[in-house]
């Protein structure tokens, strides 16, 4: 009896040592930042997923430990303020990163594989959009396209490769990085041919309106396709796959949708259904349910309040391979119940503008409110960055009310989204005037306070009670303060 419990003893003990021996830890400081939050976000069962970042404290040293258990390893990122640490985390690695804010020294970093670690850091990935892409503006043929996206590749694959011929990296971080290098480039092909087919499908009065996607493009696209395949499971856990995906997404499914006929779908609704059908359709597997869980939380993010997003996260949560991501997914979902839940409440502080379809200009719009201040919210419903501003509003209209200056929202969405856009209202317990804006005025807003042809939102406008207009770029509900220091002007 005795002899079996000390078996049975050994090989539980046995089991957690080898447990204990496949946990990576990471040790972060950040000199000259004690108690400052930063943002961690581990991979998901292996693969990045940013809707699992997770905010902590420093301690009184500028310090925090990480440890991630074998389905926590692969791309980890780490973000303090306007430093982004990213590492390439192996099951037993044991690694340490000092690094000095006060100066943008590239990080000290020991431990497993520090070299390859250093050079992830300080080579081309964080700086994509502002360097890497615009190389390849002035590439007119696809053959002069792939042959610079070569030459760029190999001369970022020769720097790992060299860490790997002198021992300083070993084979999994190496492959890690040469395949990232492959899809980051891969991306970059995508977004390119992509530049030249969106063309197409503009409007023919539009400046940019080209009648036809060039041929060449059309076959390289599908033979990047063919040697990047979508389905590899074996490079989820790169981040620049994520990027390559999106784009495939966004993009060359579009082409195919396009190119069927499939031109006619303008509500936000049909939409969003329409883009998870095609994920489920040309993404299978392990990757199909990552790629429906990332572009959920996309979704999520931009606050997009749709109808069709409850029961496809429904459907997604009764896949088993669905599991690991659901406890990130769940709170917006319910965000999203609950704001189908409320929209029927009315508030009275809630004031729709009535017969707004006659209100075709600014200046006619103006008459509405005349001798009244003004603070003008130009948003729409399917803008983010609008929606992120009213969590501000409270402190805002505190501020504006003290100098008797009223809202007013002008919604920048299309009829099609009338339904919509007073439900958000009303959950977004928006209290003020509000109107949606008719095509004429639309069209009149973008030639007053845009080029004509097309415009940027959050925008608001500070009007005085002469209906003259103050401030052009008025400050946001985030801004109290600056927002204060416009109104006293008033």
């Amino acid at each position: 009896m005795r002899s079996c419990i000390m078996v049975v003893l050994f090989i539980f003990s046995y089991q957690y040592l080898m447990a204990q021996t496949q946990v990576a830890r990471i040790q972060y400081t950040f000199l000259n930042r004690p108690h400052t939050e930063v943002s961690i976000i581990k991979p998901v069962n292996n693969a990045i997923f940013f809707a699992a970042r997770k905010n902590v404290l420093l301690d009184e040293k500028g310090s925090i430990s990480i440890s991630c258990s074998p389905t926590e390893t692969g791309f980890l990122k780490v973000i303090c303020k306007d430093r982004v640490i990213d590492l390439f985390v192996q099951s037993g690695d044991n690694i340490e990163v000092i690094i000095d804010t006060a100066t943008s020294a590239k990080p000290m970093i020991t431990g497993s594989n520090k070299d390859g670690q250093v050079l992830l850091n300080e080579s081309f990935i964080p700086k994509y959009y502002r360097d890497i892409l615009p190389l390849f503006r002035n590439d007119s043929t696809i053959e002069l396209l792939s042959k610079h996206v070569e030459a760029e590749k190999q001369k970022y694959t020769e720097q790992f490769g060299k860490l790997y011929d002198a021992k300083l990296v070993d084979s999994s971080f190496f492959n890690f990085a040469k395949k990232n290098i492959d899809y980051l480039y891969a991306t970059i092909l995508v977004q390119k041919m992509a530049e030249r087919f969106y063309p197409i499908t503009y409007s023919p009065t539009s400046p940019a309106y080209r009648s036809e996607f060039p041929k060449e493009y059309a076959a390289y696209w599908d033979a990047v396709l063919d040697h990047f395949p979508l389905n590899d499971s074996s490079v989820k856990f790169l981040p620049a796959y994520q990027w390559y995906a999106e784009n495939m997404i966004n993009a060359n499914l579009y082409r195919i949708r396009w190119f069927k006929g499939d031109t006619t779908i303008k509500d936000e609704s049909a939409f969003i259904r329409k883009k998870f059908e095609d994920i489920q359709q040309y993404f299978k597997g392990e990757i199909g349910v990552l790629t429906q869980a990332r572009e959920l939380h996309f979704m999520y993010i931009q606050e997009k309040f749709e109808q069709p997003l409850i029961d496809i996260y429904e459907n997604f949560s009764k896949l088993p391979s669905a599991a690991p991501y659901l406890p990130f997914l769940q709170p917006y979902h319910q965000k999203i119940k609950a704001f189908h839940g409320v929209v029927s409440q009315k508030n009275k502080g809630i004031s729709f503008i009535k017969n707004p379809t006659q209100i075709n200009s600014f200046k006619a719009l103006k008459e509405v409110f005349k001798g009244k201040k003004l603070y003008i919210d130009l948003w729409a419903t399917w803008c983010g960055p609008c929606k992120d501003e009213f969590k501000y509003q409270e402190e805002a209209k505190k501020v504006l009310a003290s100098r008797s200056v009223e809202t007013l929202y002008i919604s920048m969405d299309v009829a099609e989204r009338d339904d919509q856009w007073k439900k958000m209202v009303q959950y977004f317990q928006l209290t003020g005037h509000h109107i949606r804006t008719s095509d004429a005025l639309r069209d009149d807003l973008m030639k007053l306070f845009w080029d004509g042809k097309s415009y940027t939102i959050p925008r608001y406008l500070l009007i005085d009670d002469k209906g003259v207009i103050r401030e052009l770029n008025a400050a946001r509900p985030s801004d109290v303060k600056g927002l204060k220091e416009q109104i006293e002007k008033l």
